[in-house]
């Protein structure tokens, strides 16, 4: 009854309590506090919660750095990442770099046409090849301990020339390796696609097993893949909406210990 009469209120001047108010008296349904707590279990709009001595990492699709760069330098989930990873950037040379800087992060800027990633990271890490093609761009950042690999491949790319590249940029035995970005491949439909059968074969693992969609076509486009150590352990790979981008966010958590 308690609900009924106060849920037809639309402003706080509109509710007049007349006589001494039974708080006590006021109790919800067991069902319905049991209810309430299962949809925010399912809720993932809800930021993750940082822990600083845990190494995160963020992809997106961002539709544009220039139209959304005040969006990602107010978004909770971008800016307590370790490693931003930005695809279909849109930049020309008529856009300044240093519009795009967030603070405490360095930037790698990559732009081909419409398309185009960009990566922020943190000083310990070093970008060490950029790749720019009219239908994929790349790039690699090395630390001590991981190569994290940001690419963004369009529907009409020539996988011929990406997968030579992609073979130079994993080559190396030492770290563990992150790959993550927009494939424009659906992981679901597209199983057995030559990129991702090149991953399989070099002992890549999917973050999302099975496929999840990650964009408002239902499709499996944003993915991530690992190949890692084992003093690098995976905690927690998922998407999240993004209210300016028609794709989710992809947040990967790792926990890094120092190696023996």
């Amino acid at each position: 009854m308690v609900y009924v009469m106060l849920s037809r209120v639309q402003c706080i001047s509109q509710l007049y309590i007349l006589e001494p108010l039974p708080v006590d008296k006021i109790k919800p349904f067991d069902i319905a506090l049991e209810e309430l707590k299962r949809m925010e279990d399912l809720d993932i709009s809800k930021p993750e919660e940082f822990d600083p001595s845990h190494f995160k990492i963020v992809s997106l699709n961002t539709r544009s750095l220039n139209a959304h760069i005040e969006d990602i330098k107010h978004d909770k989930d971008l800016l307590t990442s370790n490693i931003i990873c930005l695809q279909e950037t849109w930049l020309n040379e008529q856009h300044k770099s240093g519009d795009f800087a967030l603070d405490g992060k360095q930037m790698e800027l990559i732009n081909k046409g419409s398309r185009g990633i960009a990566t922020y990271y943190p000083q310990n890490f070093e970008p060490l090849k950029p790749i720019s093609e009219p239908t994929y761009q790349m790039t690699s950042l090395k630390s001590s301990d991981l190569i994290i690999i940001n690419i963004y491949r369009s529907s009409d790319c020539n996988d011929i020339c990406l997968l030579e590249n992609l073979k130079d940029l994993i080559s190396c035995d030492d770290p563990s390796i992150v790959i993550c970005g927009d494939f424009n491949i659906c992981q679901r439909e597209e199983s057995n696609h030559p990129v991702l059968s090149f991953l399989k074969r070099n002992n890549f693992i999917a973050g999302f097993d099975p496929p999840e969609p990650t964009h408002v076509s239902g499709r499996c486009l944003d993915q991530v893949y690992f190949k890692l150590k084992k003093n690098i352990k995976i905690l927690k790979v998922f998407r999240s909406p993004c209210y300016f981008s028609d794709h989710c966010k992809v947040n990967i958590t790792l926990k890094i210990s120092k190696q023996d």
